[in-house]
């Protein structure tokens, strides 16, 4: 790695830690972000087997993993932006392990843009600053496709175990995740040579192994998720068109209402509103798409599966289609615009689209900077992201000062917004002020 290579990173790991831990306080903090560290905190408290679950949208409980990695952060502290901050730092590890994965199995170029737009990229900021188990995704999904590319073009046969447990994690901090097994058995047939049965059963048994608590709690509690999927099943599907946008408008900065809500107009108010960048970044998204498929190497098409799979897989749905679903995909997106920008840059024009680049990703820096600064000034943030955990620990802090000792006023009385729930004011309670 050049000298000029190592400090480009270090200035894109830089913007990834400031645009993940600015003004950590005006974090959201709704339901799932208290009740995530209790199950941890039952874990610690009660043994290995959580207590209780939460649904997912589709009313089966989630897996456990996320409760057990909380563990480790919940023992030093349950202050929610510390947690935050865990969440957070992993995301810039993200970074990292993203320029480490393009520049060993593309390039250092296609390396270094993939891990500038994920650094500054708006909707990977949202999605590594709650405490949620979607927001880990991107690690982890990076590191299953990091272990398969091992197995599958390094002759790392041993490395198919690892894809396995990974692609365990990621199914259990979101369902969707086991798309990815499609992946995952495509390359077992396609690079079979590179397959021993021992490290296959190995493989199998530890993602099995993962879903062990799972399994127990459902067992537990008469198979609390399989009766409530069956009704889910019998649901009609739906055909959801916003399937095929939220992926391309995730590359850029569009879709941002899903945060803001009816405060999305104030936001664009705040910040630079240039709807033709958004064009541009769909242009060239789809460029990249177009020349990789023309390409047809096996790399490339291990990429455009892992960008098209849930686009396809939501378009008829049983339930309504949110950004999250498709947190998986991130990643991917920078990778094909990286490796676009790479051939780019090697040609006569070459001065011309570095330049471009570095506008584009300097754009949604400042988009990422201006969401940032958004909540700042507002009790209230409408839309996802609700009131910001700081003034709802300020006003309860108040309220506490008027000898107030009734928790339903206490609750009433702090929230500012209309998505409020009691658990959070109940976790400030006894978790951060400890009354």
């Amino acid at each position: 790695m050049s000298l000029k290579t190592k400090i480009l990173l270090i200035i894109i790991i830089l913007a990834a830690i400031f645009l993940r831990f600015y003004n950590l306080k005006y974090i959201e903090f709704n339901f799932d972000q208290a009740a995530n560290p209790l199950l941890a905190e039952q874990i610690i408290k009660h043994g290995p087997l959580p207590q209780n679950c939460l649904l997912s949208s589709v009313g089966v409980c989630n897996p456990f993993f996320f409760p057990y990695l909380l563990v480790p952060p919940l023992l030093i502290s349950p202050d929610p932006l510390f947690l935050t901050g865990f969440i957070a730092l992993i995301n810039v590890f993200a970074v990292l392990l993203l320029f480490f994965f393009v520049k060993k199995f593309f390039n250092e170029t296609a390396a270094l843009i993939s891990a500038a737009l994920l650094a500054v990229n708006p909707w990977a900021i949202i999605f590594s600053r709650t405490i949620w188990q979607q927001n880990v995704l991107i690690f982890f999904t990076i590191l299953f496709f990091g272990f398969l590319f091992n197995f599958a073009f390094d002759n790392k046969k041993t490395h198919l175990i690892w894809a396995f447990l990974f692609l365990g994690i990621v199914s259990q901090l979101h369902q969707l995740g086991i798309i990815l097994g499609l992946i995952l058995l495509v390359c077992l047939i396609i690079f079979r040579k590179n397959v021993i049965f021992k490290n296959l059963l190995i493989g199998f048994l530890l993602c099995l192994l993962l879903y062990l608590p799972f399994i127990a709690f459902e067992i537990k509690n008469d198979w609390f998720s399989f009766e409530n999927i069956i009704p889910y099943s019998q649901s009609p599907a739906q055909l959801h068109t916003t399937a095929l946008i939220y992926p391309f408008q995730m590359i850029g900065t569009g879709g941002l209402n899903y945060t803001f809500g009816t405060n999305y107009q104030n936001f664009l108010n705040t910040t630079l509103n240039w709807p033709i960048v958004n064009a541009f970044f769909i242009i060239i998204f789809v460029v990249g798409l177009v020349f990789l498929a023309w390409q047809r190497q096996p790399k490339y098409l291990i990429l455009l599966a892992w960008f098209f799979l849930l686009p396809l897989a939501l378009i008829l749905s049983k339930t309504p289609i949110y950004p999250h679903y498709f947190i998986i995909g991130i990643p991917v997106g920078f990778i094909i615009i990286g490796i676009l920008f790479s051939k780019l840059i090697t040609n006569n024009w070459k001065y011309f689209f570095l330049a471009f680049l570095v506008f584009l990703v300097l754009y949604q820096a400042i988009i990422s900077f201006s969401y940032l600064k958004f909540p700042t000034n507002r009790q209230c943030v409408l839309g996802n992201h609700s009131q910001p955990y700081i003034y709802k620990l300020e006003n309860i802090k108040k309220i506490l000062a008027t000898d107030e000792k009734d928790f339903a006023k206490i609750h009433q009385q702090s929230c500012a917004c209309p998505i409020c729930v009691p658990l959070t004011t109940q976790y400030i309670l006894e978790k951060v002020i400890k009354k």
